[in-house]
């Protein structure tokens, strides 16, 4: 007698059939990406535990919450975009995920820009241009990134002007970073990239609790040690990009 035997696929392996990597790769890509989405969560703690030092210096420091939350978002748009294209990440394209993870991530620095220096008015008002420009040339595909890159110098500037921080302009070194190791993702299509570059990106936000934390107690960092840490983080990407061009692509673990 024939019988009809059934296997049954766990929602685990349902899930890890839509991984086109490696177990090892997947564990590092999905685990920075988790960081980065939690990441947020370290602005917003220390937003509440230096409140009253961060009245007297920000002009509206409630807003960070709100640029947390929209950095969450984003985060969420950009974990769905990997979702679609199986983890395997081999550029970006434009998609509909990616803009709005693009445009969320603009949105929150013209909310950090607000909350550091929203009493000149006049850069509101460029933060938030910068920001709605950004996400009209990306459907357009017109040249973008500088609306982004002036976003990301400006609130640096604001939060070294609010502070006093030299830690402020860490996000330049994390944004040199994140072009650094995506560049050699698209050459290689080594997915291990793919997890450093999500890393150093998040490393970015974390600079501004940092700020908050140095400058809540009157120490704060030399711009010299910032300088020279930033020079060799560079020099040393610089060294090994030849051999991390070398790596070889990852394979899919589906075809």
């Amino acid at each position: 007698m024939n019988e009809n035997i059934v296997n049954v696929i766990k929602p685990w392996q349902k899930i890890a059939a839509e991984i086109d990597l490696p177990k090892g790769t997947a564990t590092w890509v999905l685990g920075s990406h988790l960081f980065t989405l939690l990441s947020p969560l370290f602005l917003i703690a220390a937003v509440h535990h230096y409140w009253d030092y961060l009245q007297q210096v920000l002009y509206a420091p409630a807003l960070l919450y709100y640029s947390a939350i929209v950095m969450m978002v984003g985060s969420a748009f950009e974990v769905a975009d990997n979702t679609f294209d199986r983890w395997y990440l081999t550029g970006l394209p434009p998609s509909f995920c990616d803009w709005l993870f693009s445009s969320c991530i603009c949105l929150s620095i013209a909310l950090n820009i607000t909350a550091y220096v929203g009493q000149y008015t006049w850069i509101v008002m460029a933060a938030f241009f910068a920001a709605i420009a950004f996400s009209i040339m990306y459907l357009m595909d017109w040249p973008k990134e500088s609306m982004r890159g002036s976003l990301g110098v400006v609130s640096s500037f604001s939060l070294y002007w609010a502070v006093g921080d030299p830690v402020a302009f860490f996000p330049f070194v994390s944004a040199f970073l994140t072009v650094y190791f995506f560049g050699i993702l698209q050459s290689t299509h080594a997915q291990s990239m793919h997890g450093f570059t999500t890393i150093v990106n998040a490393f970015g936000m974390l600079c501004t609790p940092w700020a908050f934390y140095n400058a809540s107690k009157g120490e704060p960092a030399s711009l010299m040690m910032v300088m020279t840490v930033a020079t060799v983080i560079v020099v040393i990407a610089l060294l090994i990009k030849p051999r991390l061009l070398r790596l070889s692509p990852t394979l899919r673990t589906t075809r």
